[in-house]
């Protein structure tokens, strides 16, 4: 009768211990049949709906987690080079786990922050060490972190390619100005919940407490003799920054909210009522006559 292997059971229950944290953090899980370096396809979603982007997992089962640690307490995991490489350059975020089955305690590591691209191939290195930190323990929480920063990085390279798409258009004369990514950060703004359906079907309304911050950081902004235009702009952009609040509250380090209000101010002053707030500063043409400032 065919027998399994030590390592084939420790390696299914370190697998599907991974899988049952990222479902209970409300993600779609299924195993990779055709196993090429990665054991597990996350499916990440948000607010009910499926992301574009997708996580991919690596996992290393054991029974005695000491076994992996370095002398100064660290855990390290030595990969091929060539899988580091593939893991690092992947438009998808992959991430490795370190999973002890006897206490059910995993850490992970991200390849993409780990692997030097670019020196490790010169060098002609034939494997990458990756370290596993204390805090970086896969949780529920914790992989809400990572679909987090799954989604973000996904933004990122589409919100890079529009903007190149869109220069290329305006270089050959034809075009709108920023017009792909324009269009992309309503897309993203929706995610984030700074714009929502309104009841103009196919129209969307800041939420109120998006334009509350923008009330207050209009008012913190306006001066006697400023440009109120300048004002509107330089509000719409820190209030969507700072709204950023289910990114930022999982601990995602991102440019990305800065890019997206670059180009999402431009295309939402109309949608902020201001006229309240201009009223308040007594405006008259482009000039406030009284200061914001508290």
């Amino acid at each position: 009768m065919p027998q399994r292997t030590h390592s084939h059971v420790i390696a299914e229950r370190a697998t599907t211990l991974v899988a049952k944290v990222f479902a209970e953090a409300g993600h779609a899980v299924e195993t990779v049949a055709n196993d090429y370096g990665e054991d597990l396809l996350v499916q990440t979603s948000h607010a009910g709906k499926m992301d574009a982007s997708r996580l991919w997992i690596q996992v290393k089962g054991t029974g005695n987690m000491d076994r992996f640690r370095l002398r100064n307490g660290d855990l390290s995991l030595s990969v091929s080079f060539d899988h580091a490489l593939r893991w690092a350059r992947s438009l998808d975020l992959v991430v490795v786990v370190l999973c002890d089955v006897t206490s059910g305690h995993a850490r992970y590591a991200m390849p993409i922050d780990q692997v030097d691209q670019w020196a490790a191939d010169i060098n002609g290195r034939r494997s990458v060490t990756l370290r596993f930190p204390d805090e970086d323990v896969l949780t529920p929480r914790s992989a809400g972190r990572l679909a987090w920063q799954s989604r973000l990085t996904h933004y990122t390279h589409l919100f890079l390619s529009a903007r190149r798409s869109d220069e290329l258009a305006e270089e050959e004369g034809g075009g709108e100005e920023g017009h792909l990514a324009h269009m992309l950060s309503w897309d993203l703004m929706k995610t984030i919940g700074v714009t929502e359906p309104s009841r103009k079907p196919g129209f969307y309304e800041v939420v109120p407490a998006v334009k509350e911050k923008f009330i207050r950081l209009f008012e913190y902004l306006s001066e006697p003799e400023s440009d109120i235009d300048a004002c509107r702009a330089a509000a719409t952009q820190a209030a969507i920054i700072v709204s950023f609040d289910a990114a930022r509250q999982t601990g995602c380090e991102s440019g990305l909210p800065r890019l997206l209000a670059e180009y999402a101010a431009y295309g939402i002053l109309n949608i902020f009522n201001v006229e309240e707030v201009l009223s308040r500063h007594e405006v008259d043409g482009d000039d406030a006559s009284t200061s914001g400032r508290g």
